[in-house]
């Protein structure tokens, strides 16, 4: 018998193949049934690729928003602290510019929700 040069599958094992599929279909399943399925089957994996490049571009997105909001408010943070000392800005200011940043701080922690607190069980009454 004449060594196989490619990696291509022999005729038996394609024999065997259409075998299993005629077996498991309702229908007999030919060669031109199996290009059928594996070019399905190679689409769907082309749209997962698509969904977790489009879910990896919105993170990426994602990430890049929220670092420039934290580093924003890191910058509203060091000008706080340098405020505090001023002995010229005026109260009024430092405390608008304190709520300002609260507020911005809360926006950003709410991004991601607080876990839901875990409702205690009452315990059966002993008798």
């Amino acid at each position: 018998m004449a060594k196989r040069q490619n990696n291509q599958p022999s005729e038996g094992t394609l024999f065997l193949i259409l075998e299993w599929f005629r077996s498991h279909l309702a229908g007999a399943a030919t060669k031109n049934d199996l290009k059928l399925l594996t070019k399905t089957i190679l689409m769907k994996l082309s749209e997962i690729k698509a969904a977790i490049a489009e879910a990896a571009a919105k993170n990426q997105e994602a990430f890049t928003e929220i670092s420039s909001k934290v580093s924003a408010m890191q910058a509203q943070i060091d000008e706080l602290i340098a405020g505090a000392s001023d002995p010229d800005i005026t109260d009024e200011a430092f405390l608008a510019n304190l709520e300002s940043l609260k507020t911005n701080a809360k926006a950003l922690a709410d991004i991601v929700p607080d876990a839901p607190a875990t409702p205690t069980v009452p315990e059966a009454p002993t008798v």
